[in-house]
């Protein structure tokens, strides 16, 4: 699982994997797979793949190093896709570097020490600053934390979330001041999607 997008006011779900996008429909507290298009890439994707799901206009796109792929879930879902490398939509020229998985941008927010390969700025919900959720470095055991960005430094304001096994995908979400994060459980073998949010504590 690479990442997700929810759609039609959260009640349906798009989970991109490396070689298809599935669509589920939220049938009481459950997800049931209602849908499935498969990613007709012109080249491998590379390993350790990423990839990236934004909404659009008429319907969502899918960002990846060998690709970008547009589609639509309604009324039926299909996707096509093209060798073009697009930049992402509101990132200042983002884009995933051709056929590795790392991105390049004139805006992009360098790492720290101490951070791991993943990680979303949200704007700060207690101010008017910029906060990043980022994983540990340790790649077994995953952890994430929450940084304030101060003159250009990031400050912890969190203790570690721990996980139950590495973070494979944490972007901003579509939902203002949250992130999506995907975990490979490492007791279950399968991928866990989650939304992270930032509270305010007196």
């Amino acid at each position: 699982m690479l990442d997700i997008l929810l759609v039609d006011s959260d009640s349906e779900l798009l989970v991109l994997s490396a070689d298809k996008v599935v669509g589920y429909r939220l049938m009481g507290d459950k997800w049931t797979p209602a849908a499935t298009a498969s990613l007709l890439l012109p080249r491998p994707l590379p390993r350790d793949p990423r990839g990236r799901l934004e909404a659009t206009a008429g319907g969502f796109a899918v960002f990846l190093p060998v690709a970008t792929c547009n589609g639509a879930w309604n009324p039926e879902l299909k996707l096509t896709c093209d060798s073009g490398i697009a930049n992402w939509p509101g990132t200042f020229g983002t884009h995933w570097v051709a056929d590795r998985n790392v991105l390049e941008g004139d805006a992009t927010t360098p790492g720290f020490e101490g951070w791991g390969s993943d990680w979303a700025s949200i704007a700060d919900p207690c101010g008017a600053g910029t906060v990043v959720i980022a994983s540990s470095p340790d790649t077994e055991h995953d952890s994430v934390r929450v940084y304030l960005i101060r003159d250009g430094q990031p400050n912890p304001v969190s203790d570690p979330l721990p996980l139950p096994g590495p973070v494979t995908a944490l972007w901003q979400a579509e939902a203002p001041r949250q992130a999506t994060m995907v975990v490979r459980n490492l007791q279950t073998g399968q991928y866990e999607a989650s939304r992270l949010g930032v509270a305010c504590t007196q």
